[in-house]
C-alpha cells in the first residue's frame, strides 16, 4: 500500500493521510483518506469515489479539505470531522493541486489547469506554444495552470491569475490579504526554467513582481511574524539541474534578499530514491519565532530534517537517523511532528515524534513484509580513480545456492537531484529474491553530494565520468564479493536508461542489459521531450545547431555498432519526457545490425512507468525484467 504525506492537526492530536491500494482484478487503484488519533489505530473516513487524496487540516482543526473524483471530475471537497459531513466546495474543471487554507479557515487557494481563449470541438491540434505536451498531462492544448481562491462557506470561486503562463506555487500571507505565487510571464518563458515571485493584493486586486527573473524558484513560505519575509528554494540554473539549490528569503516590502544556505555544501531539496510513499515535495516550514526554517535534504544516502538559522545561517541536522524522511508536518506549537519515513528494509509508514520519543504509528504493510525475506544492502565507499569518494550499496541474493552468483548493476534515473540510499527499493528486493546480487552506485551526477559532485557529469563530460565511477565500482565488487564475472548484467531507467545505453556501447563486459525509459539520440531528444530542449541546452551548454558534434558524441547511437550485449528495450508509449521514438531508434538500429534485442511498449503509460503504472503493467514490466535476465543467466 502506498501512503501519502501525513498532515497533523494544529493541536497535535490527529493525523490525516491517504492510502492507495491496488485492485488487481480490476487493474486500477483506489485512494481513500484515513484519520488516526495519536497512539491509536487509523480508520478510513472516505468511502465514496475511488480517488480521495491530499487531505489538509484547516487551521481551526474542525475540518479538512481534500481532492476527490466523487462527482466524476476533479473537485475540492471538505469534511467536517465532528459531524462527519462531506461536501463539495468547488470543481473548476481541470486537475487541482497545491491547496492551502487561509489562517482564518475561511478560504482555500489552489492551482487548477484552466482553458484560455475560445473553446473548440475540433480534435485537430493547432500548436503555438512550448511546451505543447507534458509528461503525465498529455497534450496541453490551450490549458494553463492558474491560481484560484474559494470561500469555503459559499462565497464564490475567484480566478486570481489568467493568461498564457503557468503558476507553479502559491501561499497565503499570514494576514490573508496577500498571496505570493510563482510564474514566468515574460516572452521567453517557454525557453527557460527561470521564473519570478509575484505578490497579489486581494484588496487592491493588484499583482506585483518582486524578483528579477534570474532564478528558478519553488516552495514559497511566509514568515509567521507578520509575513514581511518570504522564503523560497531557488538557483540560477548556471549548471542546469546540477546547480546548487539554496534557501533564499526576500522582504516583500523592501526587496532585501538573503541567501541563507550559501555555505551549506548540499543542494537543498535533493532526495533519496525509493520507499513506497508519496512525498509532498520540497517544503519550507518556519519556526514559531520566525528565526529558523526547517527543510528536508539528502546527504550521503540519508534524507533527514535540517534547519537553518536566519541570524547565523548555521545549518543544523535535526533528525540524525539511518532512514529517509519523505515528508514532515508540525503541530502549531511544533512540539509534535508526524512524518513519512522508509529505510533499506522497510516500506514507507507514518511516524510520530513527540515528548514520548519517536515511534512508528502505521502498519499498513507490516503483514506482507513480515512474510518476506529481504536482502540488507551493505554500503561501501569507493575511492574513485581521481580520489573522489563514491557511495555504493551491494545486496546479496536472498538465497544463493551457487558459489558465485549473477549480478545486476541497477543504474538510477533523475540526474543531479536524487540518489540511492537508505530507502526501500522493491525492484532491488525482487531481483535479490530471484537469485541476483545487486549493485547500486551514487556515481558523479547524483544528488545529495553538492554542486561540484553533480556538475562533474554534464556538458562534454556527460556519460563519461559516471561511466568511470560505475565501472570502477563493478571492478571493486568483483574483487570483494562472490560475483560471477561472466554473468554481469545492467539495467537503468530514464537517465539510467541513457547510461545503460552508454555502457553497452562502450564495453562488452555485460551478459545482458535492459534499458527502459531512456534516450539514445541526444540530438532528437532535444526536440521530442516535453521540456527537454530547456534541459539539454543547460546540460550540454548549447543547442544542437550550435554544437552538433557535442550532441552526436554524447549519443549512444553513434557507437551502437560496438554493442555485443543482448538488450531488452522497455518504454511507455505515452512517455512525453523521453519520447518512445528514442526506444524505436535504438531497436531498429540494433535489429538492422542483427544484434540480439527485443522491444516492449506499454500503452497508456507515461515516464512514471513502472512506479505509477497500472497494476497489470507494473506486473508485466517486472515479469519481462526477470524473464530477460533469467534467459542469459540461469540454466533452464
Amino acid at each position: 500500500m502506498k501512503i501519502s504525506a501525513p498532515c497533523i492537526s494544529g493541536d497535535g492530536a490527529k493525523i490525516v493521510f491517504s492510502v492507495t491500494k491496488a485492485k488487481i482484478n480490476e487493474d486500477r487503484y483506489v485512494t481513500q483518506i484515513y484519520l488516526m488519533n495519536i497512539d491509536d489505530e487509523p480508520c478510513q473516513i472516505t468511502n465514496e469515489g475511488s480517488q480521495n487524496r491530499n487531505p489538509l487540516w484547516a487551521p481551526s482543526g474542525l475540518e479538512l479539505s481534500y481532492i476527490s473524483n466523487v462527482s466524476g471530475k476533479p473537485a475540492l471537497r471538505r469534511l467536517q470531522i465532528k459531524e462527519g459531513l462531506s461536501e463539495e466546495i468547488c470543481s473548476p474543471g481541470g486537475s487541482i493541486t497545491s491547496q492551502e487554507w487561509s489562517l482564518d479557515s475561511k478560504r482555500i487557494l489552489f492551482l487548477a489547469r484552466t482553458s484560455q481563449g475560445e473553446s473548440s470541438s475540433s480534435d485537430v491540434l493547432v500548436i503555438r506554444r512550448l511546451p505543447y505536451k507534458f509528461d503525465g498531462s498529455g497534450w496541453l492544448r490551450d490549458t494553463w495552470n492558474h491560481l484560484y481562491v474559494v470561500d469555503v462557506n459559499g462565497g464564490g470561486l475567484v480566478q486570481v491569475t489568467e493568461g498564457e503562463y503557468d503558476v507553479s506555487s502559491a501561499t497565503w500571507a499570514p494576514d490573508g490579504n496577500r498571496i505570493a505565487y510563482i510564474a514566468n510571464k515574460s516572452e521567453n518563458a517557454d525557453i527557460t526554467a527561470k521564473n519570478d515571485v509575484w505578490i497579489y493584493d486581494l484588496k487592491k486586486k493588484s499583482h506585483k513582481k518582486i524578483t528579477d527573473g534570474e532564478k528558478a524558484l519553488k516552495s514559497l513560505s511566509f514568515s509567521p511574524d507578520g509575513g514581511s519575509w518570504l522564503a523560497m528554494i531557488g538557483n540560477t540554473r548556471k549548471y542546469g539541474l546540477a546547480t546548487k539549490n539554496d534557501i533564499y528569503i526576500i522582504n516583500i516590502f523592501s526587496g532585501e534578499e538573503r541567501n541563507l544556505t550559501s555555505s551549506f555544501i548540499s543542494k537543498v531539496g535533493d532526495s533519496v530514491s525509493g520507499g513506497t510513499g508519496a512525498s509532498r515535495g520540497s517544503s519550507l516550514v518556519w519556526s514559531k519565532d520566525s528565526r529558523e526554517i526547517y527543510f528536508l535534504n539528502a546527504m550521503d544516502g540519508n534524507m533527514n530534517l535540517y534547519k537553518v538559522n536566519l541570524d547565523s545561517t548555521e545549518v543544523v541536522l535535526v533528525s540524525d537517523t539511518a532512514k529517509s524522511m519523505q515528508s514532515f508536518s508540525f503541530s502549531t506549537d511544533q512540539t509534535i511532528m508526524a512524518f513519512l519515513s522508509t529505510d533499506i528494509l522497510s516500506p514507507s509508514e507514518v511516524w510520530v515524534k513527540d515528548f514520548k520519543g519517536t515511534r512508528k504509528q502505521s502498519s499498513f504493510n507490516d503483514q506482507l513484509f513480515d512474510e518476506l525475506r529481504l536482502s540488507r544492502g551493505k554500503k561501501f565507499i569507493l575511492k574513485a580513480s581521481d580520489g573522489v569518494p563514491v557511495d555504493c550499496w551491494y545486496y546479496d541474493p536472498v538465497e544463493n545456492t551457487e558459489k558465485k552468483c549473477p549480478m545486476v548493476l541497477l543504474v538510477k534515473g533523475g540526474p543531479h537531484m536524487s540518489g540511492w540510499g537508505n530507502a526501500l527499493s522493491l525492484q532491488v528486493q525482487l531481483l535479490a529474491a530471484n537469485g541476483y546480487a545487486v549493485l547500486l552506485t551514487n556515481e558523479r551526477g547524483t544528488g545529495g553530494y553538492g554542486e561540484k559532485f553533480a556538475k562533474t557529469a554534464r556538458a562534454v563530460f556527460y556519460g563519461q565520468r559516471e561511466y568511470q565511477d560505475i565501472m570502477e565500482a563493478v571492478d571493486y565488487v568483483e574483487e570483494k564479493y562472490p560475483i560471477d564475472a561472466e554473468r554481469l548484467n545492467v539495467m537503468g531507467y530514464s537517465r539510467g536508461g541513457f547510461l545503460t545505453n552508454w555502457i553497452i556501447t562502450h564495453t562488452d563486459r555485460f551478459n545482458s542489459a535492459i534499458t527502459a525509459g531512456g534516450f539514445s539520440d541526444v540530438y532528437s531528444f532535444f526536440s521530442t521531450g516535453d521540456y527537454m530542449h530547456v534541459w539539454c541546452e543547460k546540460n550540454y551548454e548549447g543547442t544542437p545547431w550550435d554544437d552538433e558534434e557535442l550532441y552526436m558524441s554524447k549519443s549512444p547511437l553513434r557507437f551502437v555498432k560496438n554493442v555485443t550485449t543482448p538488450t531488452l528495450i522497455m518504454h511507455a508509449m505515452e512517455d512525453y519526457r523521453a519520447s518512445v521514438t528514442q526506444a524505436e531508434q535504438l531497436y531498429v538500429t540494433l535489429r538492422r545490425l542483427r544484434k540480439e534485442t527485443e522491444m516492449i511498449l506499454f500503452p497508456g503509460e507515461s515516464h512514471s512507468l513502472p512506479r505509477a503504472s497500472s497494476p497489470k503493467h507494473m506486473k508485466e514490466y517486472h515479469y519481462h525484467m526477470l524473464r530477460w535476465f533469467d534467459k542469459f543467466n540461469k540454466k533452464i
